[in-house]
């Protein structure tokens, strides 16, 4: 996260408090916002036992089975936040 990001991130999406109430004084932390309201609801929806109404912790296991196992986290350390994108970009290329 950057400095748009990081305190909505931290205040709203690590603390699982997102709601349509939320100011977002952002476009950046907008898109966050939904992003992050997609996937809890996706998640939520395919991992809740319709009859019972609960969760199914086997389907929850194997999202996080399948997200330690397929998801690269890329962390981009800058001096300025004058154009951090270029580092990403450049690396991506040189692969």
């Amino acid at each position: 996260m950057n400095d748009t990001n990081g305190g909505y991130y931290n205040k709203y999406i690590v603390k699982d408090k997102v709601s349509n109430l939320v100011n977002v004084t952002s476009k950046s932390n907008e898109l966050l916002m939904n992003c992050y309201k997609y996937y809890k609801s996706a998640i939520k929806n395919t991992c809740t036992d319709k009859s019972a109404g609960l969760m199914d912790i086997i389907v929850l296991l194997d999202y996080f089975k399948y997200i330690c196992k397929n998801i690269v986290v890329v962390e981009i350390l800058v001096l300025d936040y004058s154009n951090p994108y270029v580092i990403f970009e450049t690396s991506m290329i040189e692969r």
